[in-house]
């Protein structure tokens, strides 16, 4: 899928990547609704759905689903860094 390679093509450059440069590979993708529909999952088990798309060694492409009037806690994820 296009999606898939336009998404690898613009993190996989990404070694230690500060929130600037991950919202900067984020905008550069152009994500659309589309790419939402296509790759969002329905929950099983969470209040969310969650579909990764992409991983490596310091970087992880996901799609989070957070259906209408479902909430889920506050959390952290420890250390790492993330952009929504």
């Amino acid at each position: 899928m296009e999606y898939l390679k336009e998404l690898q093509r613009h993190f996989a450059e990404l070694s230690a990547p500060t929130p600037g440069q991950l919202q900067q590979a984020i905008q550069a993708c152009r994500f659309t609704a589309d790419f939402a529909r296509t790759f969002a999952t329905e929950p099983e088990g969470l209040p969310y759905g969650k579909n990764i798309l992409w991983t490596s060694d310091t970087v992880q492409a996901v799609v989070i689903h957070l259906p209408a009037h479902s909430a889920t806690y506050i959390h952290d994820h420890g250390e790492s860094v993330g952009c929504a």
